[in-house]
């Protein structure tokens, strides 16, 4: 092809808010060439459809033929530029070009699924309506994106399938069509007084059904409160009540995992959009009647009853929920502060985009406005370059929020990469790394009591980016001895990857052949041994034969993990655990456990014992798991389960060590610290932050984050009121 023929982008008037569209022409076969006109546009003037998709290739494209590879070529016509007709003998006269061009095969089957027998479809798509090779257009466009949805007559959402995909998981798919259809009918019947046509009411009715936390639901009065709360009930129990429903239901656990809900950009499309429609093949539908199907689904997965379809729907993603906010929170027109910080609360996982920053530019569209706040791509091939760029965004991010008073991003507990996380020194240790997903466990508390802060932003030779953050707090002291890592101990009773990673125990999570039992046996008898504990073979017998839960794992963890609390209690503090030293070791241990089991069960399995050694007390523990002593049970009486509280129970003292290591201060104060930290580490509780800190001298005067701190008798903000000195810290 002669290159002066080649595909031009010609400049977009961005001061006139110009976009391009692309002009799908008619068609009698899905497999025909596809065939549209590239032109300009003024983009309040415009009447067109937008298309929310998943950028990519098949997974599987590879292995697919020649002709399903010729599917995803565009013959796409453009305006041809002067210099190119002065420069072409051939086509001097021609004001427009036709060139093929290679595009992804998710838009290419999106495009043939737009695309009408008998006229013409107006369509913007990203990839080909944005130069993507010139970061100042793409920087302007994506800021005018927000727009550019808002607009549109129709937002297409393209769920797929893909070239390639699994045939089965392509039924499932439209069998969840049906079935959310079936739930909108059952919906339509049930609702009696409720009206759910307009958008708060459809919004109020997806959220009680899912039973989302109140925070996210628009109640205005408990009247409609308890009304919708009856709509849930009938709705649900009309769900288990219809058969082919009910049998189905599984299905939206397919329809859920499809790769469209995990992209970031579909809050902002899916949010902004005036009408919303689903696509999938052949079949299309609102996004009503599927997003309220999705939200039974989560119902039933996250709630314990007897219709047994949770274990079905175990593995359906929530993250179809974001549309659900996305389109609350653009109808509540919130501010950006409130938009990112409803971002970093959002529960894991995270949502993925392309280019990291776009995890922060992908929310922007959702506030009320984002005025003063620029979007800027930058191009380079340099590796390194582009990742100190995405921590600039990154930075830049965080600067905004922690000048607007929100300080609990310095509480964010990241201690291991789930996914990809940006390399530490990319980005200040003071600023919120937007690829991965913290978790806000530390939000909770009130260390720093009733205190704000001020944080001052100042020029320095040792910061990231020459920037370090001046902010006050008050000095614990410095850390005098550590325990050994939570990921150690874990890995070595025989914990999976998974389990250490996430935090979670559950099925699967630990290896249970017999020369992994026979090694946790080797180490359970020898930890005990060393406590001073005797444990008879049936006690111990017990622990190997739960059939839903890794117990042999947990004990061997559990012992490990409270001799070395009992060991710094007995060589650092100095003395015999007493009463303030085992509340110190109760509020550490049971620091997740809130509202997850029985207080007064566990009051009388452990309580008043005086003695750390209770916590590994077998015979305590049966009481509290079974509800007797194992030698007043039959031998058949060994394969029974323990109940769902005492398993939550058990989760819940994993997750309160997760990441952490057992540490004392120089004070004598027991806490669990992030497993990076080291003795003489120092401990501050900053002003206005959440949880104490703790942070490492990089150089004379200037310190690092490492990560949030539980210290005993601190979390409360009594230390606030002990009349401590302040002082300014210098981060970097």
């Amino acid at each position: 092809m002669d290159p002066n023929d080649g595909f031009v982008y010609q400049p977009l008037q961005s001061q006139s808010g110009e976009i391009r569209l692309l002009d799908i022409q008619p068609a009698d076969k899905v497999d025909q060439p596809l065939r549209a006109t590239l032109r300009h546009a003024r983009l309040h003037d415009a009447s067109y459809s937008a298309l929310s998709y998943v950028w990519g290739q098949a997974e599987r494209e590879k292995d697919l033929s020649q002709a399903e590879k010729d599917l995803s070529v565009i013959k796409l016509r453009h305006a041809r530029s002067w210099r190119q007709r002065f420069a072409s003998k051939i086509h001097r006269h021609d004001e427009e070009a036709e060139v093929e061009e290679k595009i992804g095969s998710n838009l290419a089957r999106a495009l043939r699924c737009m695309r009408q027998k008998h006229k013409t479809v107006t369509i913007w798509a990203d990839a080909l309506c944005i130069n993507q090779n010139d970061p100042d257009e793409r920087s302007s466009q994506v800021a005018l994106m927000r727009d550019i949805y808002s607009q549109a007559a129709t937002v297409c959402a393209w769920l797929g399938s893909a070239y390639g995909e699994d045939t089965t998981t392509i039924a499932k798919v439209e069998s969840a069509f049906e079935v959310c259809r079936s739930i909108w009918t059952l919906a339509q019947t049930v609702r009696q007084r409720q009206s759910f046509d307009g958008e708060d009411d459809w919004l109020e009715a997806c959220f009680t059904v899912a039973d989302a936390t109140s925070s996210t639901a628009q109640h205005s009065t408990p009247e409609a409160h308890s009304a919708w709360a009856e709509f849930a009930i009938r709705l649900r129990n009309a769900v288990l009540a219809n058969v082919s429903v009910r049998r189905r239901l599984a299905d939206l656990s397919t329809l859920s995992r499809v790769k469209y809900f995990t992209r970031i950009w579909i809050l902002q499309e899916g949010g902004r959009a005036r009408a919303l429609r689903f696509y999938h093949r052949h079949l299309t539908e609102s996004y009503k009647p599927i997003l309220l199907g999705l939200c039974v689904a989560q119902w039933f997965r996250d709630t314990r009853d007897q219709s047994g379809l949770q274990a079905d729907l175990h593995n359906l993603d929530t993250r179809f929920h974001g549309c659900l906010t996305a389109r609350t929170t653009c109808r509540q027109r919130r501010s950006l502060q409130e938009v990112l910080e409803v971002a970093y609360l959002a529960p894991p996982p995270l949502y993925i985009a392309t280019d990291p920053r776009d995890l922060v530019y992908a929310r922007l569209g959702l506030a009320h406005t984002h005025k003063g706040f620029a979007v800027v791509y930058d191009k380079t091939e340099d590796k390194q370059q582009q990742l100190y760029n995405i921590g600039k965004v990154y930075a830049r991010t965080s600067r905004f929020l922690l000048r607007a008073g929100t300080m609990m991003m310095l509480v964010t507990f990241k201690p291991y990469a789930f996914q990809w996380r940006l390399p530490l020194e990319c980005y200040p240790s003071w600023a919120y790394d937007w690829s991965e997903k913290g978790l806000d466990t530390f939000v909770r508390y009130r260390a720093s009591k009733d205190t704000t802060q001020q944080v001052l932003f100042v020029q320095h030779p040792e910061g990231t980016f020459g920037e370090a953050m001046i902010i006050k707090g008050i000095d614990l002291g410095p850390i005098q001895c550590v325990g050994s890592k939570f990921s150690e101990v874990a890995n070595a009773s025989g914990f999976s990857e998974r389990a250490i990673r996430t935090g979670r125990m559950g099925d699967k999570v630990c290896n249970n052949d017999d020369k992994s039992m026979q090694r946790l046996d080797t180490n359970i008898r020898a930890t005990m041994h060393s406590l001073g504990i005797t444990v008879s073979d049936k006690h111990l017998d017990r622990l190997y034969h739960m059939q839903s839960f890794p117990l042999a794992s947990f004990w061997t963890w559990w012992l490990s993990w409270i001799a070395q609390i009992e060991g710094l209690v007995r060589n650092v503090v100095g003395r015999s655990a007493g009463p303030q030293t085992l509340t110190s070791v109760s509020e550490l241990i049971f620091r997740e456990a809130t509202g997850t089991f029985d207080n007064d069960a566990v009051t009388r399995a452990f309580g008043g014992t005086g003695s750390l050694l209770a916590l590994v007390d077998l015979g305590r523990w049966w009481s509290l798991l079974f509800g007797g002593a194992v030698d007043d049970r039959h031998d058949e009486a060994l394969y029974l389960d323990a109940s769902p509280s005492s398993i939550k129970l058990m989760e819940a003292f994993f997750r309160s060590a997760w990441g952490m290591r057992c540490a004392t201060l120089e004070t004598g104060r027991l806490g669990y610290v992030p497993e990076d930290c080291e003795s003489q580490d120092e401990v501050v509780i900053f002003y206005g932050v959440r949880a104490p800190l703790v942070i490492r001298e990089k150089s004379e005067g200037t310190w690092q984050i490492i990560g949030p701190a539980h210290v005993c008798g601190a979390m409360d903000g009594r230390l606030m009121e002990a009349g401590l000195r302040s002082r300014s810290y210098t981060i970097v």
